[in-house]
């Protein structure tokens, strides 16, 4: 009985936990952060698996990452509709799980993956800052059941992060 409830409870931190990881590609340009007058998010149809590729475009993908980090730069101050800044979001990689295998096989199914190539261009379209990051998540089952919610989880934990890295270059 003791084993069993060890187990239980090891599976279900399991479920629960999420990782982002960044690698910035471009050192930092200048200091301080630049604030943002326009986003845009697409998938990179070549990046994506075939197998993937639907789904990521029946999601709406592109368009849910371009609201999380569109809301996110405006809660933490970062976007000013004048700014001549760009921020460019290229969805590079794509794994949602359906419901029915979150909800049959919950933890063994895998995890859901987000990968995301973020470039900030200045006002002359230069390159001042590359960012490549991956969110990804074994949640499931109670926990964001429904594609959308897990879809909206990875999205935000992205746009936290791109903004975090933004405040810091």
């Amino acid at each position: 009985m003791r084993l069993t409830g060890l187990v239980l409870l090891l599976l279900s931190s399991l479920v629960a936990c999420t990782s982002v990881t960044a690698h910035r590609l471009i050192p930092a340009a200048s200091p301080g952060p630049l604030r943002v007058g326009k986003v845009t998010a697409r998938l990179d149809a070549d990046s994506i698996p075939a197998d993937a590729l639907p789904d990521a475009r029946n999601y709406g993908t592109d368009a849910v990452l371009h609201g999380a980090v569109t809301d996110r730069l405006l809660k933490d101050g970062l976007y000013d509709a004048s700014s001549p800044v760009t921020l460019n979001l290229t969805v590079t990689g794509f794994r949602l799980r359906s419901m029915a295998v979150v909800t049959w096989a919950g933890s063994v199914s895998g995890r859901d993956h987000l990968f995301v190539h973020a470039a900030l261009l200045d006002g002359n379209g230069e390159t001042v800052w590359n960012e490549a990051v991956n969110a990804s998540s074994m949640r499931g089952s109670i926990i964001f059941r429904s594609e959308s919610g897990r879809l909206e989880n990875l999205a935000r934990t992205t746009a936290g992060r791109v903004a975090r890295d933004l405040r810091q270059r």
